[in-house]
């Protein structure tokens, strides 16, 4: 039996080792994670000074950041340059839009009246015009089948 009391406290012993290195294990990654937290906070505000100290003293010229103010400014001279590209590039794109779009409605344009054209001539070469009635009629007609009239010297071939 003194055995088994033996190998009780032995087992007792190692458990609450290892619940105690799981305490101090969770417990610090709590405050690891909060130390982290509190890090990520401290950025946090750190930028938000940074914002306010550049907006209230960015065209300080006797300040002791102003190098890192001049730095600033310029790249805000660029960014303010590169809107104003970006804004013509823009327009131009849109002028060469609406003179694509003015090329495209002047060829469909003219493919209509080509077609109209060719459609005409083919009138032209299938039917004969009456002067009478302004009609046409087959080229092998007689008479125009509208009005009755002859053709002959009146017609248009």
């Amino acid at each position: 039996m003194n055995f088994f009391n033996r190998m009780k406290d032995s087992i007792s012993s190692a458990g609450t080792g290892v619940s105690q290195k799981v305490s101090y294990t969770t417990d610090t990654v709590k405050l690891y994670n909060q130390i982290r937290g509190n890090e990520k906070e401290i950025e946090k505000l750190i930028y938000q000074i940074g914002q306010k100290c550049v907006h209230l003293h960015l065209n300080d010229t006797d300040s002791e950041y102003e190098e890192l103010f001049k730095q600033i400014r310029q790249y805000q001279e660029a960014n303010y340059a590169h809107r104003a590209e970006i804004q013509r590039l823009g327009e131009e794109l849109k002028i060469q839009e609406q003179m694509r779009q003015q090329e495209l409605k002047e060829k469909q344009e003219r493919r209509e009246q080509e077609q109209q054209a060719d459609m005409q001539k083919q009138l032209d070469e299938t039917t004969k015009l009456c002067k009478s009635c302004n009609q046409r009629s087959d080229l092998d007609a007689k008479f125009c089948v509208f009005c009755g009239e002859p053709f002959g010297t009146n017609s248009t071939e």
